[in-house]
């Protein structure tokens, strides 16, 4: 049910030619080794046209000519999973920083760290991505109260 890009490596396309193949036979070559035989909606496509980005290639779907498109109602999930990973990374750490105002007993801190996990639990429900109609946007999409990590 997924969408699979194979790719020939460019060493083997090499080899390949060196032996007197044209390139479209190479091609031919590495699709029948690397697709499966009742693989269906098969398609030769440039590499070049390939989403740049594979933040979402879980949401790539083949339309029925041309090369994948990220498919947003299954990129929206996604994107909300990375968001409540780091949610409850910050939760956690909020839960030693609540121990501590308690041992300490400091009532203010611990309702100012209440008040900050409350609104962290929120976020899946209170941040709508349905506005975010391009992987660009939705990529760009994160809660301000939240801290993004660098490697998204």
């Amino acid at each position: 049910g997924g969408t699979s890009v194979v790719g020939p490596a460019p060493r083997r396309m090499n080899d390949l030619m060196a032996e007197g193949m044209t390139e479209d036979e190479a091609i031919a070559v590495v699709q029948a080794r690397s697709v499966p035989v009742d693989a269906t909606n098969t398609e030769v496509i440039d590499m070049a046209t390939i989403p740049v980005s594979r933040e979402f290639r879980d949401a790539w779907v083949k339309p029925p000519v041309g090369p994948p498109t990220v498919n947003m109602p299954k990129a929206r999930p996604i994107h909300m999973g990375r968001i409540r990973a780091v949610r409850d990374i910050e939760l956690t750490k909020l839960d030693v920083d609540y121990m501590r105002a308690d041992e300490s007993g400091d009532q203010t801190e611990k309702s100012r760290i209440a008040t900050l996990k409350q609104s962290l639990r929120g976020i899946p429900q209170v941040f709508d991505l349905e506005g975010y109609n391009t992987p660009e946007e939705l990529s760009a999409a994160w809660p301000a109260n939240l801290p993004r990590p660098k490697d998204i």
